[in-house]
């Protein structure tokens, strides 16, 4: 079984006419701008802007297009994918947190552009050779490096730290107030950076997106109040948040895989 499946790896040149996508790919996909400029437009997030040193790692089933935005722009592409099957003890971490992963998105920004340029030239170079045993562990190896670079660098920016307080923070209050509705503009002001940001910082830390976060809180303390009071479940929908009782019973069946009535009945047969 292939730890990982390598895909397209590859360079391009385009100039300022040049048009990426629309695309969704089913695997993973690191852009990276060697030269030049250009913008992105990720799913619903607000438009990235990348220049040299800095890029994206496209995470599979997100739908993307961009467009240059400089007169040449010189960018590449690696696309790989990791095996849902193998043991996740047994990958780097590097690689391991990319292996089934929601769609969404994150962005890199090197320390050192010429260091990162370097990393991916030996990509590219063992892209080209002729597959064996020892090229697939060499690829995946520079994979790692590269993935693990990339990871160490965010980590390392100034505000890091911070940011990581300021989100733990953040979701303390969402937990503590589940009725109150967080619009992606109020979170991410209140982390203090931009809502794309925010987005990709949210998704690296949680793996879910923030909607997605308030949702299932909401539906744990719908849970509690369904197994703890004897409150009518339209009340129960009212006071976090729910005014149409149709879509408050989707919702929850989204996250518990049955009705708030069976779900009582099921916890609570007394009920």
């Amino acid at each position: 079984m292939a730890i990982v499946d390598f895909l397209r790896h590859g360079y391009g040149r385009f100039d300022g006419n040049g048009v990426i996508g629309p695309a969704c790919w089913a695997h993973s996909d690191l852009l990276w701008v060697h030269s030049g400029r250009i913008t992105l437009l990720i799913d619903d997030a607000p438009a990235e802007s990348l220049q040299r040193g800095q890029g994206v790692l496209i995470q599979p089933n997100t739908p993307f297009r961009g467009q240059a935005v400089s007169n040449t722009v010189r960018a590449s592409i690696q696309h790989f994918q990791i095996s849902p099957d193998v043991d996740a003890g047994v990958l780097p971490e590097p690689l391991r947190r990319q292996q089934n992963v929601p769609p969404g998105y994150s962005r890199y920004e090197a320390t050192d552009a010429d260091d990162v340029d370097d990393m991916i030239d030996e990509a590219m170079r063992l892209a080209a050779m002729p597959m064996s045993a020892m090229v697939s562990a060499l690829r995946i190896a520079q994979l790692t490096l590269i993935l693990g670079k990339l990871a160490l660098a965010k980590e390392l920016q100034p505000g890091h730290g911070p940011h990581r307080d300021r989100l733990e923070a953040l979701l303390r209050s969402i937990r503590e107030h589940p009725n109150r509705k967080w619009t992606l503009q109020q979170m991410s002001e209140h982390m203090g950076t931009s809502a794309s940001h925010f987005r990709a910082v949210f998704r690296d830390q949680l793996g879910v997106s923030p909607g997605q976060f308030q949702q299932h809180v909401r539906m744990t303390e719908a849970a509690r109040l369904l197994c703890e009071t004897d409150e009518p479940i339209k009340s129960i929908a009212g006071q976090l948040g729910y005014f149409d009782l149709s879509h408050f019973y989707r919702q929850f069946q989204a996250i518990h895989a049955q009705t708030p009535s069976i779900y009582r009945n099921t916890m609570r047969p007394d009920a």
